[in-house]
């Protein structure tokens, strides 16, 4: 599948992470994922202004111990999510990983 350049946010606030869940077509199935698609400034809290097509979008938070959980049994499987969240994981901070492996 060809996808044209795009933007991921990983946004990470306290020991967790915001996702959204949505449906994508080309795969045929809802799933929870890091917000990608074109850059957006001036973001403030608050209720979403979404677009036609993300009105069918979900909001949550989870901790790091249930994002690497929706890894493990299949529920966080977008490539570019894992991806950046494996990048993540391997920064070092003081020394050792950030992530829960």
């Amino acid at each position: 599948m060809d996808k044209p350049d795009f933007v991921l946010v990983v946004p990470r606030e306290r020991d967790g992470f915001h996702l959204v869940e949505q449906y994508r077509y080309p795969v045929g199935g809802r799933f929870w994922e890091f917000p990608q698609g074109a850059l957006a400034e001036g973001l403030t809290r608050g209720e979403p202004c979404r677009e036609a097509a993300e009105a069918d979008m979900v909001q949550c938070w989870v901790d790091a111990a249930a994002l690497d959980d929706m890894v493990a049994d299949g529920r966080f499987v977008d490539a570019a999510s894992p991806a950046a969240l494996a990048l993540l994981w391997r920064r070092p901070r003081g020394g050792r990983r950030s992530g829960p492996w």
